[in-house]
């Protein structure tokens, strides 16, 4: 079993669910980190300073915003 903070430790950014633990666990080692809610459901735009991004576009924007 690997725990969810050393999988995050060896990744360039966090997706996750909203509310999953991983984004967090990425926010406080500074890794880009995001909630992903594609059914729209989520009405907040963030969560404990994580961006909740809610379609393809958003995605594809944040993507862009931390690989260049």
């Amino acid at each position: 079993d690997i725990s969810a903070s050393r999988l995050v430790e060896n990744v360039d950014a966090v997706i996750s669910l909203p509310y999953s633990a991983t984004s967090i666990i990425g926010k406080n080692i500074e890794k880009p980190a995001i909630y992903y809610d594609p059914s729209g459901t989520i009405l907040k735009t963030e969560h404990h300073g994580i961006p909740v991004l809610k379609n393809i576009s958003e995605l594809a924007a944040w993507k862009h915003s931390i690989l260049g």
